[in-house]
């Protein structure tokens, strides 16, 4: 059986969306399927190019075509560049990113450097005679759509799974106006009109794509994977008051919709200035910044450079408290990011802002025992003990949920049961 794995985020890429594609290439060449992955040549503008480990075990595995994401050079025999992570290159990515927000709301989100090694991918599958029995694309970014529908057209046999690890059009996240949203809307239908089943990660995002696709929709979590969690080290060296309350948040800061100004309000409200460190992980921290200065929580407050991944468990496993930051408006309901998992996963509570009580990712943090509801958290701080076995043995988080190989287990079935490459 022959499936070709296409996702721009992959190793060595270092971010949480990378992981969801490395499991699906580990689990296919477990079941001995031959895989293919056909992903970007890495730049540093992309991110963190340092998951070299996962990098090289996947290729002694699978099969990588890694096509550049420029027109200046097509060749595919460079090694990836290193990613430079200092404080120029996080500026840089950030000004960018600002920059492609504003494109897209007024040209669609194809209009992205990305497109431009869809394009280079096309171009290579045009000169290639390889055949698949399986198609299977993770988006965003939104070009990677366009690329399974190219193939798709190209051999009507291959069965096409359209995954989606964040939705395109319906992203709560993207602000379109009238006319790029048109332009989406058209592409989006149109492109997955040829997928044979689409999947996403929360049920709220399945009955959206669902009811906007008249389509089979398969639910299939970001999940995590135990054994991973097994032997973390605590790494606490970052945190420069351990009698202090220390709370941590890794990922990106988006204002209105992460915005952490709400946890500063109750640390004010109950006067826990001196009681409490937050430490922020992330690349995208400029709005942070000034919600910080708005909030006079400089005091408290403290920037650090993203870690490689498991020096990153290392601190959010020695923290007192993680952070779970989300949007708490209604069009948010069903997202479920990666990262939740991963807190989960490390067993310390976790404390919520930003989502409603009858959010999915509210419903399942409440399922471990390891949720703090906000308006809980001062009470909750005063009788907290430092004892992770009290904590950790509480998670009721149950494989068939939350196990990285029981989702991708559905996709497999659903493989399987259409008797493909027989």
């Amino acid at each position: 059986m022959k499936i070709l794995i296409v996702a721009y985020d992959v190793a060595p890429l270092d971010l949480i969306s990378s992981q969801r594609i490395n499991h699906f290439i580990d689990f296919f060449c477990a079941k001995g399927y031959h895989v293919d992955v056909l992903t970007s040549k890495k730049r540093a503008i992309d991110g963190p190019i340092k998951d070299f480990e996962k990098y090289n075990k996947l290729k002694d595995k699978a099969n990588f075509i890694e096509i550049p994401s420029n027109f200046k050079n097509k060749s595919n025999n460079k090694k990836n560049d290193v990613v430079d992570t200092n404080s120029m290159m996080n500026n840089r990515r950030d000004f960018l990113k600002k920059i492609k927000s504003i494109l897209v709301k007024f040209t669609g989100q194809l209009f992205d450097y990305r497109t431009v090694w869809a394009y280079n991918s096309i171009e290579y599958i045009k000169n290639s005679d390889v055949k698949y029995d399986v198609l299977l694309t993770s988006s965003l970014p939104a070009c990677v759509t366009w690329l399974g529908w190219y193939i798709k057209c190209q051999n009507k046999e291959t069965l096409w799974i359209a995954d989606f690890r964040d939705l395109w059009t319906l992203n709560h996240l993207v602000e379109y106006n009238f006319f790029s949203k048109k332009i989406d809307t058209f592409f989006e239908k149109k492109f997955l009109s040829k997928a044979d089943l689409i999947t996403t990660v929360s049920e709220d995002l399945s009955d959206q794509m669902r009811n906007f696709h008249n389509k089979d929709v398969l639910l299939v979590r970001n999940g995590f994977v135990p054994e991973e969690y097994e032997h973390i080290i605590k790494k606490e060296d970052l945190f420069l008051d351990k009698n202090k309350i220390n709370i941590v948040y890794a990922g990106n800061i988006y204002k209105n919709r992460r915005d952490p100004t709400a946890l500063f309000q109750i640390i004010k409200k109950y006067n826990l200035e001196d009681k409490i460190h937050i430490h922020f992980f992330g690349y995208y921290l400029a709005n942070l910044k000034e919600l910080v200065d708005i909030n006079n929580a400089n005091s408290y407050c403290f920037f650090h450079d993203p870690l490689p991944r498991n020096e990153m468990f290392g601190v959010l496993k020695a923290s007192d408290f993680n952070l779970f930051l989300e949007s708490g408006e209604s069009d948010a309901k069903g997202v479920i990011p990666g990262k939740i998992f991963e807190l989960i996963a490390l067993g310390k509570p976790i404390i919520n802002v930003g989502p409603q009580d009858d959010f999915e990712s509210v419903q399942l943090l409440k399922s471990t025992g390891l949720l703090v509801k906000l308006n809980e958290f001062a009470g909750y701080i005063d009788k907290y003990k430092k004892n992770d076995q009290e904590y950790s043995q509480n998670i009721k988080f149950i494989e068939e949920v939350a196990g990285r190989n029981s989702q991708v287990s559905k996709i497999y079935q659903f493989i399987e049961s259409k008797k493909v490459g027989g």
